[in-house]
């Protein structure tokens, strides 16, 4: 699907070393614990209970590493 990626694709890049479950756990609690990230993917439409996210969120370089 154009304009999307899998969260776990994003969560391995900043997550390399450890497996794509893993990766996407610690993806998610980077960003609960992040307030201006969350309130920027949630004005892409962030749900945190999808696998998908638009190319808008997945452009957030928010994230530490």
């Amino acid at each position: 699907m154009s304009g999307y990626i899998f969260k776990y694709q994003l969560a391995m890049a900043y997550f390399p070393e450890v497996k794509p479950e893993t990766a996407s756990k610690l993806l998610s609690k980077e960003i609960t614990r992040n307030a201006s990230l969350m309130a920027a993917l949630q004005a892409t439409g962030y749900d945190h209970r999808t696998p998908l996210l638009s190319e808008a969120a997945a452009d957030s370089d928010s994230i530490s590493r």
